[in-house]
């Protein structure tokens, strides 16, 4: 069996597609099955599939039917779930390592997430990465000296901080049973922010490079973050909001040493949000932002005594009024 499974998950990116499966063929690690996902395109998205596959044996393909997108919970598509987890997840002892359709990554990434992952004996490996922009223009992301290897509440621990990696697969090798969790919801499927920190408890150890060798591709097209005010949307926003409370609740009952700093990070989530609902004026989420208050209301004492609350959030609340019964 191949030592890594690789996917690539694409929808109507014929433009970009080719360069996230050359990425992956170019690689001087050579032992991997080449999974990718066509969630139903409707351009020319299937026929560069078609191509590749005639190109390259390790190339796997699986084209999701329409109503797999608007409806995950049919109960006719759990067969192709499974074919799915199978495919991705089996054997537990090998890994998984995800390239999205508008991303890339140098050619020696799978080689030093293996070499890492090996030397370290880690359960997750994660390398730097940088976003590149269409005027070809990078920015560092989590990019950073030295290697670090942390333990199952020290990589939690890191995942709420985002400062040596973050939520999404970019960059990560996974051991397979990390990734293969018992999913209540198929919504855990589809969302990085309902399952990086299920996957990050099952670690045993995690190790990092802050080497860049992972390259996020942002533009018009992307619809992941919440940095503009076309991304902030009412529905977006409760995923986010309802996302991190799951998060805390989770961590809270699974793993209570990072509970208190889940539960900050989670506040400081709402403040950052709401002043960004505003700064950007986003009319349609000031109810949401009235509600996000209300929550830190309820949790002031708390906040009052957080060694982590930084100055800035503590004037917010001040202001905001959120702290003046907890002094």
């Amino acid at each position: 069996m191949p030592q890594i499974t690789v996917l690539t998950q694409t929808y109507n990116r014929e433009t970009l597609l080719p360069r996230a499966i050359e990425a992956v063929l170019s690689q001087t690690f050579t032992d991997f099955t080449y999974l990718i996902v066509d969630n139903a395109s409707t351009d020319h998205t299937p026929e560069i599939i078609e191509k590749y596959k005639k190109q390259d044996s390790r190339i796997q393909s699986i084209r999701m039917p329409e109503n797999f997108i608007l409806h995950p919970n049919c109960l006719e598509n759990r067969p192709l779930l499974e074919q799915m987890k199978k495919l991705l997840y089996q054997p537990e002892d090998e890994f998984h390592f995800q390239l999205d359709d508008d991303d890339y990554m140098h050619q020696d990434t799978l080689e030093e997430l293996m070499r890492l992952a090996k030397s370290y004996q880690a359960d997750i490996a994660t390398v730097g990465s940088q976003w590149v922009y269409p005027d070809r223009h990078m920015q560092d992301k989590y990019v950073f000296e030295g290697t670090y290897v942390y333990t199952r509440v020290q990589a939690v621990t890191e995942l709420l901080k985002r400062e040596r990696f973050n939520n999404a697969p970019g960059g990560k090798l996974y051991r397979k049973f990390v990734c293969n969790l018992d999913l209540s919801t198929e919504k855990l499927l589809g969302h990085d922010i309902y399952r990086e920190y299920r996957r990050m408890c099952r670690a045993k150890r995690v190790v990092a490079t802050g080497q860049p060798k992972y390259f996020f591709y942002r533009h018009g097209q992307n619809t992941s973050g919440l940095n503009t005010a076309e991304q902030i949307t009412p529905e977006k926003l409760q995923v986010y909001l309802e996302s991190n409370r799951e998060r805390t609740l989770f961590l809270q009952r699974e793993l209570p040493e990072v509970a208190s700093f889940a539960q900050y990070c989670e506040a400081s989530f709402m403040i950052s949000l709401y002043q960004r609902i505003h700064l950007l004026r986003v009319d349609s989420c000031y109810p949401i932002a009235d509600k996000m208050l209300d929550h830190l209301r309820q949790w002031r004492i708390q906040l009052w005594q957080s060694p982590w609350l930084r100055d800035d959030e503590r004037t917010f609340l001040e202001q905001k009024q959120v702290l003046e019964y907890g002094k």
